[in-house]
């Protein structure tokens, strides 16, 4: 048996009629709680082809001609998604998460991140969120799959713990000003590309807002340590003295 995520939609209802499960609860391997999301690439001799899991908040369309549309309700502005993964894929397959954030008819916010290499324990990923409008989002579509396009049979995906995270309340978000972070997730120390904007500070904030570090920036390439900072999801903000402020976030993993 198997039992859809709750709050998702995924394609078995128009598979499981032919014998064909590509998504399910899995109370087996999970990061935390109860349940994680599985999603599996499987072959379906009817079609003679592949069909990817997928999980979404959208609606998924009966003809292979329409795509997804709608999603979940949401009244805010996120910054980043954060979560955890598990990917086996079945050859040189990648897997995707991507977020699209909608205001009436237009797509004002979008993110994605990649999965390629073979993960075997629980990894955090995130990806920042890019906005090409000040309006506030009041849908978010997201659309998860095991395999980009056909895929490789047998390609799994686990997905569990997704989460929104904000920008720290009293820093104000500037359109479009992102910070070059590198590596990201990173360990031990991390380096900004600061040759093209010129910032003079940095601070790194925990998701509740709090700052955790703070550093001064010299001109073109910043190495900066993570001595002190336990793994987890980091919001940078970097500032110039004409005030503006860029931004991107980083994943520290020790």
């Amino acid at each position: 048996g198997f039992t859809d995520p709750d709050n998702w939609n995924c394609a078995n209802p128009l598979t499981s009629a032919i014998g064909t499960i590509t998504c399910r609860q899995d109370s087996n391997t999970v990061h935390s709680g109860r349940y994680s999301c599985n999603l599996v690439t499987k072959y379906v001799s009817q079609i003679s082809s592949n069909i990817p899991g997928l999980l979404t908040t959208g609606q998924i369309p009966v003809s292979q001609t329409q795509t997804i549309s709608g999603g979940a309700m949401i009244h805010s502005r996120p910054a980043s998604v954060s979560g955890w993964f598990r990917y086996v894929p079945g050859g040189a397959d990648t897997g995707s998460i991507a977020l699209n954030l909608i205001h009436g008819d237009s797509v004002i916010g979008t993110g994605s991140f990649n999965f390629a290499d073979t993960v075997k324990v629980w990894t955090e990923f995130s990806f920042n969120i890019n906005y090409t409008s000040n309006s506030i989002p009041d849908t978010a579509q997201f659309i998860i799959v095991s395999s980009n396009g056909a895929g490789i049979v047998n390609t799994s995906l686990w997905i569990d713990d997704l989460a929104y995270s904000y920008f720290p309340a009293g820093i104000k978000e500037t359109e479009n000003k992102v910070i070059g972070v590198y590596p990201n997730p990173a360990a031990n120390q991390f380096m900004i590309d600061n040759g093209a904007i010129h910032a003079t500070t940095l601070n790194l904030y925990a998701v509740d807002g709090k700052i955790v570090k703070g550093y001064k920036l010299q001109d073109g390439v910043n190495t900066l340590n993570l001595t002190g900072v336990s793994a987890g999801l980091y919001m940078i903000r970097a500032f110039d003295n004409n005030g503006t402020t860029y931004t991107n976030s980083i994943v520290v993993a020790k």
